[in-house]
């Protein structure tokens, strides 16, 4: 009888509790209306499931379990929706907005408390959800509490991260003294492999919340800059001189040739007060693609000397590509001028005036992100895990039992015609979960599609020396330095099906090797890599591309082959919303995406499985 008069409360509760839930951050009032009548709905399911006449059903078994799951759920439910309500309205992370380049630190401050509550709350039901959780549990009751805690457990990580994020704000912001920051504006037009030459850099200081351009110029000063350019040496970072030598301390457009954003990071933070600086406490890599990002929080931005404003829509066009074809080579002042002034135009845009709050700039900053067109990076151990969690850390290391490929171009002419290079990247696994044998293929089909004539020279030209023993190339032509990366060893290396000598060393955890191809006008090279290795016998199998930021996105393909009797495993699905999950996700979450594989032993035997395809 209790139970019967608790389930239709408790059935409106978790409508309730999930709408509220999934309505955060985008209506936080209808939100807080929602989590409020899930919280009276709870309450009355409790009172229902816990007057004294009800509780001898606690002595039965089978009935008993049913009865504390549904009075768990009410009053886990209740407390919880009442405190998310609660820090709807004293812990609104979106009134934290910047105006005219600062961020009220104070404001800042009074959110953390409601947040740790709320973090309190969330982490107390997901332990009192879970202790209640059993297979004698009947169908509906089940799927009702599976679909509370899959709503708990999203809730959870948000608010750790919210929470994560509000304990190193004011720490970036300056709060305890001047932070300074340095900003590589990276071009992938010339690509290297951490995202571009840098051509142009700034330094930013925030004090007491406050944001600052302090200084900018070109990589050339940097290259020249401090007291003995010649005798500048890079320390603490031995795999980085081993692989790539020592001439990134003396020239600056060296240093991002790694694909590791915190490897670069570290470098630069090291040689900028040998170059002229001061010490850095974090550094920015930013590409044009990720300062049209910015240009949907300010709106257009014009900028002198230049017919058009720049826009969401046509910044990476006009930064990667236009600017050199209306600046032609012997304009390289006007156009130099041109870039510095475009970082002074947006910064002052930026700081002027009143910016959306954290979601907002965080949901329009987002694709920079997720393409590595904008990497962070601090000296500061709690706000480089900040940096990790959200997968803005650049990191091209691999992880630790995870399969990690992909490659890296480096542009070797010395100008920028990686405006018109395209990438197939496509990566085959042969892999049996029982022996752990893992059979591995990496093609990658690189198409340049510049033309021979009808651009200036800083666009399709050679910009190289021979004094230096570079090799000249036509115009059009691109000569590229390839570099794979790969987790097993590598058995063959070929070049349009031709097997090639090569450059093998170990690099970021992975099996690397270095090849120099040169891609004519109009037409593509394919570089393919095999590999042959054994992993841990599992039945779990996880892959990450290895990202580069480019001019034009990579297509990036994934085959995931089986012996027989083997297949992908079906979901444990306890409720329509497990159901809906696959077996072989893409988890994006919070980090770099990677791709996760379950299987299980085949109903039926068959040979090869299913042929995932994502668009890079």
């Amino acid at each position: 009888m209790a139970a019967l008069g608790a389930r239709t409360d408790v059935d409106r509760a978790v409508e309730f509790a999930t709408s509220g839930i999934d309505r955060l951050g985008d209506d936080d009032e209808r939100a807080r209306a929602d989590l409020l009548d899930a919280a009276g709905a709870f309450e009355s399911a409790r009172d229902d499931l816990t007057v004294w006449w009800a509780r001898p059903a606690l002595l039965v078994p089978g009935v008993a379990q049913q009865s504390r799951a549904v009075t768990t759920m009410a009053s886990a439910g209740s407390d919880l929706a009442r405190t998310a309500a609660d820090a709807t309205e004293n812990a609104d992370v979106d009134s934290i907005r910047p105006r005219n380049g600062r961020v009220d630190l104070d404001a800042l401050d009074a959110l953390s408390e409601p947040l740790q509550r709320s973090l309190a709350s969330l982490r107390d039901a997901d332990t009192r959800l879970d202790d209640v959780e059993t297979p004698l549990l009947l169908g509906p009751l089940a799927e009702r509490l599976d679909t509370l805690r899959t709503e708990v457990t999203d809730a959870l990580g948000s608010a750790e991260l919210a929470a994560q994020a509000v304990d190193v704000a004011a720490d970036l912001l300056g709060a305890d003294g001047p932070r300074r920051y340095f900003i590589a504006f990276q071009n992938p037009a010339e690509a290297t492999a951490n995202g571009g030459f840098m051509g142009n850099w700034a330094e930013i200081v925030a004090d007491d919340g406050t944001l600052t351009l302090t200084r900018s110029g070109r990589s050339r000063e940097l290259t020249e800059g401090g007291a003995n350019p010649e005798g500048r040496r890079i320390e603490g970072e031995p795999e980085f001189v081993e692989v790539y030598g020592q001439s990134a301390a003396r020239y600056w457009g060296n240093i991002n040739y790694t694909p590791d954003h915190p490897t670069v990071a570290r470098i630069m933070a090291q040689l900028y007060p040998e170059s002229g600086g001061a010490e850095l406490d974090g550094v920015i890599a930013l590409t044009p693609h990720g300062l049209a990002r910015f240009l949907e929080l300010t709106g257009p931005v014009q900028v002198g000397g230049y017919p058009e404003r720049l826009t969401t829509e046509n910044a990476a066009r006009i930064l990667l590509h236009d600017q050199y074809v209306l600046f032609a080579q012997d304009d390289a002042d006007d156009r130099e001028g041109f870039l510095s002034d475009t970082v002074r135009v947006v910064f002052d845009r930026l700081t002027d005036g009143e910016l959306p709050g954290p979601r907002a700039i965080a949901t329009e900053l987002g694709p920079a992100v997720d393409g590595r067109h904008l990497q962070l990076w601090s000296r500061h151990a709690d706000e480089q895990a900040l940096f990790e969690r959200i997968g803005a850390d650049g990191s091209a290391t691999r992880p630790a039992g995870v399969d990690s490929f992909g490659i890296t171009t480096q542009n070797l002419n010395g100008n920028k015609i990686d405006w018109f290079t395209h990438r197939d990247i496509d990566y085959g696994v042969d892999w049996d979960p029982e022996t752990g044998t893992v059979e591995g293929t990496l093609t990658a089909t690189i198409r340049n599609d510049a033309p021979t004539t009808g651009l200036p020279p800083s666009v399709i030209g050679w910009g190289g020396d021979e004094s230096l023993g570079q090799t000249p190339v036509a115009d059009g032509e691109n000569l590229v330095w390839v570099t794979a990366y790969v987790s097993h060893p590598i058995e063959e290396v070929a070049v349009d099906g031709e097997p090639i000598g090569d450059l093998r060393f170990d690099e970021l955890g992975h099996q690397t090797v270095r090849i120099y191809i040169s891609v004519p006008s109009q037409s593509e090279r394919t570089v393919q890599i095999r590999t042959r290795g054994v992993v841990e016998p599992s039945s779990r199998y996880v892959l990450r591309p290895l990202r580069q930021p480019m001019a034009n996105p990579d297509d990036v393909s994934v085959h995931v082959h089986l012996p027989d009797g083997w297949a992908a495993a079906e979901p444990d699905a306890r409720s329509a919303r497990d159901a809906a999950r696959n077996a072989v996700t893409w988890e994006d979450a919070l980090a770099q995406p990677r791709l996760v594989l379950d299987v299980d032993r085949a109903s039926e035997t068959r040979a090869g499985v299913d042929r995932l395809r994502h668009g890079g």
